[in-house]
């Protein structure tokens, strides 16, 4: 099949490669809607990582609601975690809404004072193969370039 690309005459094959090439740059540009589910996972995916140093494993993650204040988009999710290895979870207080993934292979100590602190602080045992179900909510800002999530990168 010839193709022909020249302007002065009016080829189909050109109107194709015109369209195809609009559709690519719309593509990138981000020009889409509100960040998914698949973005929000991807976002708690690298905050768990980060924050556990590989310790705890994203193993189901489900969006469950959501809200848009002007340029701030509110994710709320619940997710299942999964512990490949012993250790302390220093899930976050109760007080505070943000879950925190900070993980400690050393084990809370098993005297009441330690135990008491360590509940204030919401740091729980775990062992290997324990899987808790968490829920949160994850942060996203309209920017020019697309959102924005709360890790710096663009979804």
């Amino acid at each position: 099949m010839k193709i022909h690309l020249c302007p002065l005459s009016p080829c189909i094959p050109a109107r194709i490669i015109q369209f195809l090439s609009l559709s690519l740059i719309l593509i990138l540009t981000g020009c889409s809607g509100e960040p998914s589910q698949s973005n929000g996972q991807n976002l708690l995916e690298q905050r768990i990582e980060k924050q556990s140093g590989g310790r705890i494993k994203l193993v189901r993650f489900k969006k469950s609601n959501a809200t848009l204040n002007g340029n701030l988009y509110l994710l709320e999710y619940e997710a299942e975690i999964e512990f490949p290895v012993s250790g302390t979870w220093t899930r976050g207080s109760a007080m505070d809404s943000a879950v925190s993934f900070e993980f400690s292979t050393a084990r809370q100590p098993a005297n009441n004072i330690a135990q008491l602190m360590g509940n204030a602080m919401g740091a729980v045992n775990v062992s290997r193969g324990d899987r808790q179900t968490v829920k949160g909510v994850l942060r996203f800002e309209k920017t020019e370039q697309g959102w924005r999530g709360e890790d710096g990168q663009m979804y």
